[in-house]
C-alpha cells in the first residue's frame, strides 16, 4: 500500500489533518520504488484536490521526487503524472526529521482499506445550496439527494434585499431546514461560497455583525443532526443549485422542468433594534482565488526565458510571488535538462531542443533567407523549424513578426482580394489522380528559356515544373509523360486552359491514348483554374524574392523553389507536400547555425 499524511504546521506543531492511503493493485505492487513514492503523491493530490488547489504543498520524502519526476528519462506514467502535478503549487523536499512521517508510515503497515471502518457505511444525504443575488432580485437553490437516489430540488426567492454572502447563507439554513423536515440524520453539505465554508470550519473569523449571527444560525441547525460535515466545491461542481438559484432571483425561461417557487418572508437572524438593512447589488462576484497581476520588472525582461526554467530544474529555485511559483511549477512539467541544454517535451512525447533569443533569431534568418528558405509565411515558417527538431515559446509570434519586416516578402506580397463567399474546394479522392497545367511567360530570358511549364495535383499540392524557350505541343507531349507518368502514375483528369498547346489535336490525341480527360477552363477567365494560377504566383514570387534584381537567372533558381515548395507546409492541408506523397519528411540540408541537432538526437535514438 501507498500512503500519505495532509499536516497542518502552526507555530512549530504539526496537526495532522487527512490521512491518505490505497492498497496497490496486482500491477502497481510491480512498480519500482520510486514509482510507488510518486503514486502516492498523486494519490493524495487527487484525494485532497481542494487543499492542493488552495494551497502551498510541501511533500517531504527521503527520495529526490522532483528529479525523477522531470527527469528525461522518465515512463510514460511518470511523464503524466508530472503534467498532472504541475496544476498544484508543490515543493518537494528532503525528511530532515520524523515528526509526521511516522504517521504515513503507520498508515502503510496498516491501510485504511484493511480496517474495517463503520463510519463509511454510514448512509448520508447529499445537500447542495446555492445563493444569488442581482438587481433583479436574490434567491437561493437547494438539491437534496437521498442515500436511495432520490433527488428533492427546491428554489426560495427571498423576499427582502440581500448581498451575495447573505444569500450564501440563506441557501446553506434553508437547505438545513428543508434536510430536518425530511428526516436526515447525517448530512454532507456542498456550496461554493469560500467565505461560508471557511467561517464555519474556523478557518475564517466572522468580523461583520450580520455574518456572525447567521454563522450562529447556521452552527445551531448543523448540531440537530448526528453528524454534518460543509465542503467547499468549484462553480462548475455546484450547476444544479446554481440553476435553482438563478430560477428563482430571475426569470429564466430556458429551464425546461416546472420547479415550485416559494417565498421566504423574514430573515432567519434578529436584527438588534436601530439596524437598518443595506442593499447591495454584486454584478458578478470576485473570485478569491483569481490571480493578482503584477507587472514585469525591467531585469526580468532582460533575462532569457530559459533561466528561471533552468534555476528551477538545477537549483529548485521559485519566485517569492505565490503565482508565479505556480505557474513556474506547471510550466517546467514540460521540460528537462541533458548536458546543460533546455528541452521541451510535445503532446506526442517528440523531444525538441530550445532556442534562446540570439539563437531563435539566427534560425530564422537562415530559415527564412537562407539555402533553403523560399521566404515562407509565419505559421509556416514556424512550423518548418519545429520539424527541424527547435523550439521557443514565442515561435509562431516571432515568426510572423520576422516576415512581417522582411523586405522581399512585403515588396511582392500579394494583394489580397477577398471573395463574397466561401470557396467551395474540389478535392479528389487520392494523389495523382488530377492535375492542373498552365505555362507561365514570357519571363526574362536565362539560359535561352522565357517560358515555365508548370503541373501542380490537387490532392498533394506536388508541383513540377520545367523551363522552355517556346513551348510546343510535342513538349507538353513529352514533359507529361517525363514528368507526370513516369513519376507519379496515369493521372485520370487534367485541367488547363485553352493555350494553343492544350487545344492542338496531336495533344488531344496523345491524352486520348492514355485515356486522359481534359477538362479546359472558360476562356478569358483564368480563375476557373485556380490550382494552377495559385501555383504560378507562388512559384514567380519565390524566384522573385530569391533574385531580387539578377532575373536572367531565374532557371538556375527554378529547382530550389520547387524542392523549398515541396518541403513547405501548405495552409490547405496543413503538411508539406513531401510527406503526402511519400508518408515522411524530406531530410532537410542542416541549418549552419544548429549543426549538431541531427547528429545528437539521432545517437540518442
Amino acid at each position: 500500500a501507498v500512503s500519505g499524511a495532509l499536516v497542518r504546521e502552526d507555530r512549530g506543531e504539526q496537526k495532522p489533518i487527512f490521512y491518505v492511503s490505497k492498497t496497490l493493485n496486482d500491477a502497481e505492487t510491480r512498480y519500482p520504488t520510486l514509482e510507488k513514492l510518486a503514486l502516492a503523491v498523486v494519490i493524495s493530490a487527487r484525494k485532497l484536490r481542494p487543499y492542493f488547489q488552495s494551497h502551498a504543498i510541501i511533500v517531504l520524502s527521503s527520495q529526490p521526487l522532483r528529479q525523477i519526476l522531470h527527469g528525461p528519462n522518465q515512463s510514460g506514467r511518470m511523464a503524466r503524472w508530472a503534467v498532472e502535478l504541475s496544476e498544484h503549487d508543490i515543493e518537494f523536499k528532503g525528511r530532515t526529521s520524523a515528526k509526521s512521517q511516522v504517521l504515513a508510515d503507520f498508515i502503510v503497515e496498516i491501510p485504511p482499506e484493511l480496517v474495517v471502518n463503520e463510519a463509511e457505511h454510514i448512509a448520508k444525504w447529499l445537500l447542495h445550496v446555492d445563493g444569488a443575488s442581482s438587481k433583479q432580485g436574490s434567491g437561493v437553490g437547494i438539491r437534496l439527494v437521498s442515500p436511495t437516489g432520490e433527488v428533492l430540488e427546491q428554489s426560495f426567492k427571498l423576499d427582502f434585499p440581500a448581498s451575495n454572502n447573505e444569500a450564501e447563507y440563506e441557501a446553506v439554513i434553508a437547505g438545513l431546514r428543508l434536510a430536518r423536515e425530511v428526516g436526515a440524520d447525517h448530512v454532507h453539505a456542498f456550496c461554493d461560497s469560500q467565505l461560508v465554508a471557511k467561517q464555519f470550519s474556523g478557518d475564517y473569523d466572522a468580523k461583520d455583525d450580520r455574518m456572525d449571527a447567521y454563522l450562529k444560525v447556521t452552527t445551531e441547525l448543523s448540531k440537530q443532526f448526528e453528524s454534518f460535515e460543509l465542503t467547499k466545491i468549484p462553480r462548475a461542481e455546484n450547476t444544479e443549485a446554481d440553476a435553482l438559484a438563478a430560477l428563482a432571483s430571475r426569470t429564466d425561461s430556458a429551464l425546461r422542468r416546472t420547479i415550485p417557487v416559494e417565498t421566504i418572508e423574514q430573515l432567519s437572524i434578529k436584527l438588534p433594534k436601530g439596524a437598518f438593512i443595506m442593499t447591495i447589488y454584486q454584478e458578478e462576484e470576485e473570485d478569491e482565488e483569481d490571480e493578482p497581476m503584477t507587472p514585469e520588472s525591467e531585469e526580468d525582461q532582460s533575462r532569457s526565458w530559459q533561466d528561471e526554467i533552468k534555476d528551477y530544474l538545477i537549483n529548485g529555485t521559485i519566485p517569492a510571488n505565490r503565482w508565479a511559483a505556480r505557474r513556474l511549477r506547471r510550466k517546467a512539467a514540460y521540460y528537462f535538462l541533458q548536458n546543460d541544454e533546455l528541452f521541451w517535451w510535445t503532446a506526442n512525447k517528440v523531444i525538441l531542443r530550445c532556442c534562446d533569443e540570439t539563437q531563435a533569431k539566427k534560425v530564422m534568418i537562415e530559415t527564412h533567407e537562407g539555402a533553403g528558405g523560399n521566404h515562407a509565411g509565419g505559421k509556416s515558417l514556424a512550423s518548418k523549424i519545429k520539424k527541424h527538431g527547435l523550439f521557443w515559446p514565442k515561435m509562431i509570434e516571432d515568426c510572423e513578426n520576422h516576415t512581417a519586416k522582411c523586405i522581399p516578402c512585403q515588396r511582392y506580397a500579394p494583394i489580397i482580394n477577398a471573395p463574397t463567399q466561401e470557396l467551395q474546394a474540389s478535392v479528389p479522392a487520392y494523389p495523382f489522380i488530377r492535375w492542373a497545367m498552365d505555362i507561365v511567360g514570357p519571363m526574362p530570358r536565362s539560359r535561352q528559356c522565357a517560358y515555365l511549364l508548370i503541373v501542380t495535383d490537387y490532392f498533394t499540392k506536388w508541383v513540377e515544373a520545367k523551363a522552355f524557350s517556346n513551348p510546343t505541343a510535342k513538349d507538353v507531349q513529352n514533359f507529361i509523360w517525363q514528368y507526370v507518368i513516369c513519376r507519379h502514375g496515369l493521372p485520370y483528369e487534367i485541367v488547363t486552359d485553352n493555350g494553343g498547346q492544350f487545344v492542338a489535336a496531336s495533344f488531344r490525341e496523345f491524352c486520348a491514348n492514355w485515356k486522359i480527360k481534359l477538362v479546359y477552363s472558360t476562356p478569358r477567365y483564368p480563375q476557373a483554374n485556380g490550382q494552377a494560377e495559385a501555383t504560378n504566383k507562388t512559384i514567380v514570387d519565390g524566384l522573385k524574392k530569391r533574385l531580387e534584381s539578377y532575373k536572367g537567372t531565374w532557371a538556375d533558381e527554378l529547382d530550389g523553389v520547387l524542392w523549398s515548395h515541396r518541403t513547405t507546409p501548405r495552409s490547405a492541408t496543413g503538411e508539406t507536400p513531401f510527406s503526402l506523397s511519400h508518408g515522411c519528411e524530406a531530410l532537410a540540408p542542416q541549418l549552419l547555425v544548429e549543426r549538431r541537432i541531427f547528429a545528437r538526437q539521432s545517437r540518442q535514438h
